[in-house]
């Protein structure tokens, strides 16, 4: 390779480089980067929303990401704490007790269970979800299930 050809490359490269950070730019939308209350670095704002009492939503915006005011001139409400209600077992179920939670191995047969799967929900109660699991063992080794039924769950993939 000449003098010339590595100059070709470097130029390249350089150009490459300008273009990548001028494209930055136009990636990281102003909204999401606000700056910071004193100015120095920029803030990156959670993407939640709240509901105004007109029924519409407001975003967080900087500098000390905030949720905006409603349309109307109000602030968004509160959130308020929610508590799920408890889930009654499925009929026919069997309910997970310490003794198979804690077992220390489960055997490897296939026997499949549909087990109802506690979710977290962020801002409303949600019911458990069915998930098929490959045998009551594995099914109540997981903190998250509540009970099971003998089978597997209508259209769902096993979980070992």
């Amino acid at each position: 390779m000449n003098i010339k050809d590595a100059l070709i490359v470097i130029a390249c490269i350089a150009i490459l480089l300008l273009l990548s950070f001028i494209g930055w730019q136009f990636v990281v939308p102003s909204s999401v980067l606000a700056p910071s209350p004193d100015g120095d670095m920029p803030v990156a704002c959670t993407m939640d929303a709240r509901e105004c009492p007109d029924g519409s939503f407001v975003g967080r915006t900087g500098p000390n990401c905030e949720f905006q005011t409603c349309p109307n001139g109000d602030q968004p409400a509160e959130p308020s704490p929610v508590e799920p209600e408890p889930t009654e077992p499925m009929s026919g179920s069997v309910t997970c007790t310490d003794e198979m939670r804690n077992a220390e191995a489960c055997i490897e047969i296939y026997a499949p269970v549909c087990a109802q799967v506690q979710v977290e929900c962020i801002t409303t109660p949600c019911n458990p979800v069915p998930q098929t699991y490959s045998n009551s063992c594995f099914a109540c080794s997981e903190d998250r299930v509540l009970s099971y039924t003998e089978g597997a769950c209508a259209g769902d993939e096993v979980s070992l």
